[in-house]
């Protein structure tokens, strides 16, 4: 009898698996860049100047 599905071979991932993998290692990057984001008022505070 076969089998409705076919074997992975083994140490190949699924793409799925990495898009996952990549959508939660991004949004962990997003998360960490908002701890070092500053409000206009901070960047005021601290003498950072962006041209004007």
């Amino acid at each position: 009898m076969d089998a409705p599905f076919r074997e992975q071979k083994s140490g190949t991932q699924q793409p799925g698996r990495v898009l996952a993998g990549l959508q939660i290692l991004i949004g962990l990057l997003n998360k960490m860049v908002g701890f070092f984001q500053l409000t206009e008022e901070e960047q005021r505070e601290a003498g950072v100047y962006h041209g004007d």
